[in-house]
């Protein structure tokens, strides 16, 4: 089978997934091999509510340097 027979028989196996989840891991796949990113808009909607979340927590101080984090995980759970 040559290379377009297989984007073919690829194209008509992803018209028949309905699991949006499966579509966006494609997707990824796909625009790494292209050396392509994807915007945020592009991104499941819950992922995009987090990302403005985690930027709206930011920008209001709301947030732990990470040695501080890591130091708090360390005693809770005795990793030292």
């Amino acid at each position: 089978m040559d290379l377009e027979a297989r984007k073919y028989k690829i194209v008509e196996k992803l018209m028949k997934v309905s699991d949006v989840e499966t579509l966006y891991k494609l997707e990824q796949v796909i625009n790494e091999d292209l050396g392509q990113q994807i915007s945020v808009s592009e991104l499941p909607e819950p992922i995009q509510r987090l990302i403005s979340q985690s930027i709206e927590d930011s920008e209001q101080g709301r947030v732990s340097p990470h040695k501080k984090v890591m130091a708090n995980i360390k005693t809770k759970y005795n990793l030292f």
